[in-house]
């Protein structure tokens, strides 16, 4: 067989597998779902959702030193709610909430305190 004829023969297959190996057996990911979140609801209730959702809540490490945080996101820490991001000072002081999606979004919840409970007040996606 002469050299030409056998270096296209032998070198097709070898391309071949090299471009569709890296993409046999995967499976698309499906971008993370929203739970059915309503406004005015109790963040406790939503967070659950969320979470069985599949989200993963974030952990702010720049909050993590107790000193100098507010007394919301002091409290929303002791309630086991690492994902809290940060707390207005002023107006509705309004809670920054977050978590992680599988490919890399994020989930952002904020809460205002309700008459008797905090509660959702609006939420959207940051790819």
């Amino acid at each position: 067989m002469p050299w030409k004829q056998f270096m296209r023969i032998s070198i097709f297959p070898i391309i071949t597998a090299l471009f569709t190996a890296p993409f046999l057996g995967t499976v698309p990911v499906q971008a993370q779902s929203v739970p059915n979140l309503q406004q005015g609801m109790p963040y406790a209730q939503a967070r659950q959702l969320i979470l069985n959702a599949g989200w993963s809540p974030s952990y702010n490490a720049q909050e993590s030193n107790p000193f100098g945080l507010s007394s919301k996101i002091t409290y929303f820490r002791g309630l086991g709610y690492t994902e809290i991001v940060d707390c207005a000072g002023t107006g509705m002081g309004l809670c920054r909430f977050e978590f992680y999606g599988n490919q890399g979004q994020t989930l952002a919840v904020s809460v205002g305190q309700g008459t008797q409970t905090d509660v959702v007040y609006q939420w959207w996606v940051e790819e």
